[in-house]
């Protein structure tokens, strides 16, 4: 008896032991992927502001025709952005404007009953508003700049 209870405990023990290097095994790739993750989001937002340091760059030296050109050029690049998320988020309102037309859920109608209102349309209204505005406004610089720039010409 003592022969065959070593062998299932060697057995279990065995089992216990794939089991948990599985668990590892499977917590060493998330933790990886969360690192790989973790360090491609950081190097978009360290992107994003070397992005922004070189345009403040290139605006404080600035000093001829081509540069302001250049600016006029990134802020209609900006302004096309701006119009494309306005966009975008019209498309999203309009999906919850749909969405909330459909019969709602407990939980979605206990939320209207909360707020009054699911808030969906009108944040997405409030951000078209917002960035169709900022394409407004990058325009009006890329035009200042092609009026500094002809300036400079003559």
């Amino acid at each position: 008896m003592d022969e065959i209870g070593n062998a299932n405990r060697t057995e279990t023990d065995a089992k216990v032991a794939s089991v948990r290097w599985r668990l590892n095994a499977r917590r060493s790739v998330g933790i990886a992927l969360c690192l790989l993750l973790a360090g491609a989001m950081s190097g978009c937002a360290t992107e994003a502001m070397q992005r922004r340091q070189q345009i403040e760059q290139r605006i404080a030296t600035a000093n001829s025709p081509a540069d302001h050109e250049a600016l006029a050029v990134w802020y209609d690049k900006e302004a096309k952005e701006a119009e494309e998320s306005a966009e975008r988020h019209r498309g999203m309102g309009e999906h919850y404007d749909q969405w909330a037309s459909r019969p709602q859920s407990d939980r979605m109608a206990n939320a209207r009953d909360t707020l009054g209102s699911t808030g969906f349309w009108e944040r997405c209204e409030s951000l078209v508003r917002l960035y169709a505005q900022a394409a407004e406004e990058n325009r009006g610089l890329a035009k200042l700049h092609r009026r500094i720039a002809a300036g400079m010409k003559q």
